[in-house]
């Protein structure tokens, strides 16, 4: 016998997959879950959509790293012109 409760459950699993299937499958468990808690009538929790999710085989698709920026950069900074083969400083002033 269907309760409620799997009523509810079939209607949110009906939506995630609406939802992923025209995005490709890039929503976790996290954004879906604001996603349905703003677009339909149930509020659900991560832990609820978490299982629904599993139980039905949806995972989102892994993003490709982001490149650090910061370290691309410090490829491209010039050296120190101050400073000797050796370590020592280059470094005499004529004036403050």
């Amino acid at each position: 016998k269907v309760n409620a409760h799997e009523l509810e459950n079939e209607a949110i699993l009906a939506y995630i997959i609406k939802r992923e299937e025209s995005k490709n499958y890039i929503f976790g468990v996290r954004t879906m879950t604001t996603y349905i808690n703003e677009e339909t009538p149930y509020h659900v929790s991560e832990g609820r959509v978490r299982r629904i999710m599993r139980r039905n085989g949806i995972q989102s698709s892994i993003r490709a790293a982001k490149h650090d920026r910061k370290q691309e950069k410090k490829d491209h900074i010039y050296a120190n012109k101050l400073l000797n083969e050796d370590g020592s400083h280059d470094f005499k002033p004529e004036q403050p």
